[in-house]
């Protein structure tokens, strides 16, 4: 009978641990579990030994940890290309091609306006100023046309700053989180190696937890994890512990890149270690794809549109200075930008407010069209400093190669969600609990409780029987 009670035991633990896995089929981090059984010691009788049945061993998890490391690699790379993704292509619709109600064309229909339209209305209209030199409305027009650039560059160079200015919220986020992700790792870590040390049972879930907690701080930064016989963790990012043992030793912190030097920029954020605050080197996760986005492609992005700017101001500065207004005067001092760069450049407001003091002729000579025809002709001329292309061409290989950048991330970002989508999958054809499976399993189970069951019955009724004998 006590035989048969034991089997009637593991039976109902075997029922318990499928409807567990039944309840826990959409759970991502879960990990089926499986009865462990084994056959009871036996018996020694004078006709040798005699079987007691069944015992359960343990409840077994099943799971590949090396699949379980992959993953985690895995899941951090596609962090780091979608978000950098993400802030390129916030940063390509800061290049300009918005909608601006006020180019609205008779018919009511809405016309781009970026930098490439601004440069091409802003030289046309140079060049209309070049065929009537005189004309009052034709100077307005070019004034007009070179301060919705200038406006333009501003714009720009203002939004893509704020976009990096603005990610540093994004870095302190991402160590906010990585920060509790730690302590959540350490505390579930500790629970784990106290209880085998101690040799006390502890909870597959317990392991599930700490799995996708590993999981979701591959998706902020890069890490390497070790564990002892006891299970004890160790977690260490850029070469520094920051759990050892299963002790959390050391946080995450944002330092400006002023306090570091070393080639850091004044005003950015960068993750570092909290005792030292010395900078970590990341090479994975979504704070790396943050950081290079910012630091890479915004931050060229913007110095290359700046040095167009520069360019621009530079070549009309010097013509015009060089020129006479309508008057026949010539000030070497006026200037057509003013500004340095993206961030400031504008048209002189003296001639904003006197058309008449642009200086366009070469010579004093009425009618002379000179330096407005040289200023034109900048839309065709090549500069060295600009990879030997013009303004237009310039702006354009900026743009396009942006988008090809963008591009390039956006498909091996595809490719990667593709292969993190194949580890997932050998994952869940392992550890994935399997309806089917466990329905079938459930009615094993069932039978076992019956026939183990019917067992008791059958000694209960021979000790009755043997009874009613001795009566």
């Amino acid at each position: 009978m006590e035989m048969a009670r034991n089997a009637m035991q593991t039976a109902r633990q075997g029922t318990e641990v499928a409807g567990h896995n039944i309840a826990n089929a959409s759970n991502e981090t879960y990990a089926r579990q499986r009865l462990k059984v084994e056959t009871a010691s036996s018996l020694q009788t004078s006709v040798g030994s005699q079987g007691l049945g069944v015992k359960t061993a343990q409840f077994e998890q099943i799971r590949n940890y090396a699949l379980d490391k992959s993953i985690t690699i895995e899941k951090g790379i596609t962090s780091y290309l979608d978000n950098k993704e993400r802030l390129l292509i916030q940063a390509e619709a800061m290049l300009g091609q918005t909608i601006e109600r006020q180019t609205a064309d008779p018919s009511g229909a809405t016309q781009a306006y970026g930098l490439s339209e601004g440069l091409s209305l802003f030289f046309n209209s140079m060049q209309s100023v070049s065929a009537s030199p005189a004309s009052q409305p034709e100077r307005q027009q070019m004034l007009f046309e070179a301060q919705k650039l200038s406006d333009r560059f501003n714009l720009i160079d203002n939004r893509l700053g704020s976009l990096r200015v603005t990610i540093n919220d994004d870095l302190k986020d991402a160590k906010s989180e990585a920060n509790e992700l730690l302590n959540e790792i350490a505390e579930l870590s500790l629970r784990i190696s106290s209880a085998n040390l101690g040799s006390s049972a502890v909870s597959n879930e317990i392991y599930d937890r700490r799995q996708g907690k590993l999981e979701e701080l591959s998706q902020i930064l890069n890490f390497t994890t070790t564990t002892n016989d006891v299970g004890a963790l160790t977690l260490t990012i850029d070469g520094t512990n920051f759990i050892e043992d299963s002790n959390q030793t050391d946080t995450l912190s944002t330092v400006d890149g002023a306090t570091l030097g070393n080639g850091y920029e004044s005003g950015m954020l960068y993750i570092a270690r909290a005792l030292t605050g010395t900078a970590i080197v990341l090479s994975n996760g979504s704070a790396k794809g943050i950081a290079d986005a910012r630091d890479i492609d915004i931050k060229n992005l913007r110095s290359d549109i700046n040095l167009i700017a520069a360019r621009l101001i530079t070549e009309v500065n010097t013509l015009h200075s060089t020129g006479y207004d309508l008057d026949g005067v010539n000030n070497t001092a006026l200037k057509f930008f003013e500004g340095t760069g993206s961030a400031n450049i504008k048209v002189n407001t003296t001639l904003l407010n006197s058309p008449r003091r642009f200086q366009g002729a070469a010579t004093n000579e009425p009618g002379d069209n000179g330096i407005a025809l040289e200023m034109a002709r900048l839309q065709s001329k090549a500069f060295s400093d600009i990879d030997g292309l013009t303004i237009p061409e310039r702006y354009g290989q900026i743009a396009t190669g942006f988008g090809q950048t963008l591009a390039n991330v956006r498909l091996n970002l595809n490719d990667q969600q593709s292969l993190e989508d194949l580890f997932l999958r050998q994952r869940e054809s392992i550890s994935g609990v399997s309806i089917d499976e466990e329905v079938a399993n459930l009615m094993v189970y069932q039978r076992a409780f019956q026939a183990s069951a019917k067992l008791i019955t059958t000694i209960d009724e021979m000790m009755m029987e043997v009874m009613a004998m001795k009566n």
